[in-house]
């Protein structure tokens, strides 16, 4: 599948970076934010939300992980942001804006390995 045409009818799979409404934590708003699709491609095909988990370029803790353009096997992106495993947020499929790129698989699989480590 060409990437550069990741349309509604295909969807989104996991490792892609995506433009998606993040909802605050405290419910006061939201804001688009470049996310990460992390459910498995088998939920997404079955599923009318994602799993995502949003990425900023604030927070730096045991609960982040550095992304950057070296991070992507597909997609330009020229920022460094900081993906937060453990805000993980289910969001319906028709309000992604955007898809920017695909994460590494071993970027991917280490995002995995960090969530888990949360339960």
């Amino acid at each position: 599948m060409d990437r550069t045409d990741n349309s509604s009818k295909q969807g989104f799979r996991q490792g892609d970076l995506v433009i998606a409404p993040i909802q605050y934590t405290d419910f006061r708003g939201m804001k688009f934010r470049l996310s990460i699709v992390i459910s498995n491609n088998f939920y997404n095909k079955r599923n009318h939300d994602y799993l995502l988990v949003p990425l900023t370029s604030e927070t730096r803790d045991i609960y982040s992980i550095i992304i950057s353009q070296d991070d992507l096997s597909y997609g330009d992106y020229t920022g460094v942001s900081c993906l937060r495993f453990d805000k993980i947020q289910v969001t319906n499929k028709k309000v992604i804006r955007d898809y920017i790129g695909t994460l590494k698989v071993q970027v991917m699989q280490k995002i995995i390995n960090d969530v888990r480590s949360l339960f």
